[in-house]
């Protein structure tokens, strides 16, 4: 089942809060379907917020990674101020955000 799915972070993570499931399995296909139970004894220790952040990260990468868009990124990174404004207004046309910023 490897290969990237599309669940979203929120589904996966809250998954493994409630019932133990690996959000890498969940989402990416990737590591053991659940944790055991003493790493899931590691994993409840009042760092919740934390774990959260690294994960989410994590996963951001492996999807990126996944993707091979990495140089993508890399370039558009690399955009002086008025190249990255004009190309965030073309990218806004074709892929309208669904929060006003």
């Amino acid at each position: 089942m490897a290969g990237i799915r599309q669940i979203p972070f929120e589904l996966a993570y809250g998954l493994m809060k409630s019932f133990g499931y690996n959000p890498f399995w969940l989402i990416l296909g990737e590591g053991e379907k659940r944790f055991s139970p003493g790493a899931w004894q590691l994993l409840n220790t009042g760092h919740d917020e934390l774990f959260e952040k690294i994960d989410r990260e994590r996963i951001f990468v492996k999807q990126i990674e996944a993707k091979k868009i990495q140089k993508i990124i890399e370039r558009i990174l690399d955009l002086d101020q008025s190249d990255f404004a004009l190309f965030k207004t073309v990218f806004d046309r074709m892929f309208p955000p669904e929060t006003p910023e």
